[in-house]
């Protein structure tokens, strides 16, 4: 059923009224998954108000749904041209860009909204997935370290800085910071995948270790006399965990290295 809209122009307050409560109705009808009949409302709500920022910004997340993205992007764009410093539709237009591919317009947009405000983490969060994207990693680093900076408390911030020092292969400073995830939310899921990648970690350079002392007889016998030490002159930085496990190693009975795992991934 087609829906007849309000006529745009000036409205008297019971106009604006119903509109709201057709806006409100198309939310609902929004979370129930009738995106079209949701649409159909808040296209009569733009079309009367043009000028709504909140209307347009429903409507762009509608579109989004729809797989109109496209469309939800211009919504959005329009959104932002009316006010400027918008969250709500800044943070979309960013997400909206980010799961369409376009990771140098994520960049630019969110240089736009840091400069508007300073400590806006959520720009610099997609910022960064949008660097790692485009494998800049030294950019998407300098971004993570000032998300730490910016909220040093968030252990979700400590795994994205440690997945990219792993990445770049500063497993030491990886270890790190996957420790301090553990530290700041022991309890939470993210702990668990923390825990995991700083197994996986500390058994990669331990098979490293191993291997090294098996061809090299002057590094088995330092690791005899000071393991942590003599793994440590090699560029072997291991957790408390994975230091104790070295220092109970027979390096004197040594077998074949442990076959080769595969990298944790990371959600």
């Amino acid at each position: 059923m087609v829906r007849e809209c309000e006529s745009a122009g000036q409205m008297d307050g019971r106009q604006r009224r119903r509109i709201a409560a057709s806006v409100k109705r198309a939310d609902a009808l929004m979370r129930e998954g009738r995106l079209d009949e949701a649409a159909a409302r808040l296209e009569c709500a733009v079309q009367a108000d043009p000028r709504n920022v909140r209307y347009l910004v429903r409507l762009a997340g509608v579109r989004r749904g729809q797989g109109r993205m496209d469309e939800a992007i211009l919504l959005a764009d329009r959104a932002l041209a009316l006010k400027k410093m918008d969250r709500s539709a800044e943070e979309l237009l960013l997400q909206l860009l980010l799961e369409t591919g376009r990771y140098e317009e994520v960049i630019d947009h969110g240089k736009r909204a840091i400069r508007s405000s300073p400590r806006n983490l959520y720009a610099r969060d997609l910022m960064g997935v949008a660097y790692l994207q485009l494998g800049q990693l030294e950019k998407a680093l300098h971004v993570t370290n000032e998300l730490v900076h910016l909220d040093p408390t968030d252990a979700g911030n400590h795994f994205k800085r440690a997945v990219l020092f792993q990445q770049k292969g500063d497993l030491g400073k990886a270890i790190r910071e996957f420790s301090r995830v553990v530290e700041l939310d022991p309890d939470g899921e993210i702990a668990d995948e923390a825990r995991d990648a700083i197994t996986w970690l500390d058994s990669f350079q331990l098979r490293q270790i191993i291997g090294l002392a098996m061809e090299d007889n002057v590094f088995r016998a330092k690791l005899a006399r000071d393991a942590e030490q003599a793994a440590a002159e090699k560029g072997f930085i291991l957790s408390i965990g994975g230091v104790s496990t070295l220092k109970q190693i027979d390096f004197d009975r040594l077998g074949d290295p442990a076959p080769d795992w595969d990298q944790p991934t990371y959600n």
